[in-house]
């Protein structure tokens, strides 16, 4: 009984809901991010709130440029000294792949 009443005694955390006007600069968007709110539903933006990012898409060396991947490009703990010698499965160097993944008109221009 007394686990019982431990587990009752504990406090529900609320959600984060994301912010309409932050979340999205399009007024259609940020209704419907509002709209969801009144609804209890939940929605990508809701999500990105709570989840963690990955530490090496942090740094920005987590390559998606190829079908071979993601390849994981992190940084070593002692840095780099001299060439930057990390290559992806394809051959994409960290600073290719850094560059690449910053364009994003091939990403944007693909269907999928």
């Amino acid at each position: 009984m007394a686990e019982e009443k431990a587990r009752e005694a504990k406090p529900v955390k609320a959600k984060k809901l994301a912010d309409p006007v932050a979340s999205s600069i399009d007024v259609a968007s940020q209704e419907m991010i509002a709209r969801s709110h009144e609804l209890g539903v939940e929605t990508i933006f809701d999500r990105a709130l709570t989840m963690k990012q990955c530490a090496i898409g942090v740094q920005g060396t987590c390559c998606k440029n190829c079908s071979m991947g993601p390849c994981r490009l992190p940084l070593p703990k002692a840095g780099i000294e001299g060439e930057d010698t990390r290559k992806g499965l394809c051959g994409a160097t960290a600073n290719s792949s850094k560059k690449l993944y910053k364009n994003d008109s091939r990403r944007s221009s693909s269907p999928l």
